[in-house]
């Protein structure tokens, strides 16, 4: 949440309320960089959740399913 906080309103630079989050890890007013790696990580951890949903979703309603082919 802290990390979303940044980004969304601070345009990714660290602010005090982030640092008492993450206080010796990052200097105030310094820019909070993500490793594409990491990135790509959440990515696809946020895209497996999405599938999970959508197939318990499909079961639970009965619903029609969209091929992607």
């Amino acid at each position: 949440m802290q990390v979303r906080h940044l980004y969304s309103h601070r345009n990714g630079i660290v602010d005090e309320k982030f640092l008492q989050f993450f206080s010796g890890e990052f200097d105030l007013n310094s820019e909070y960089e993500i490793p594409i790696s990491e990135l790509l990580k959440k990515l696809l951890y946020m895209s497996s959740i999405v599938n999970n949903i959508d197939a318990k979703a499909i079961n639970k309603y009965r619903l029609a399913e969209i091929s992607t082919d």
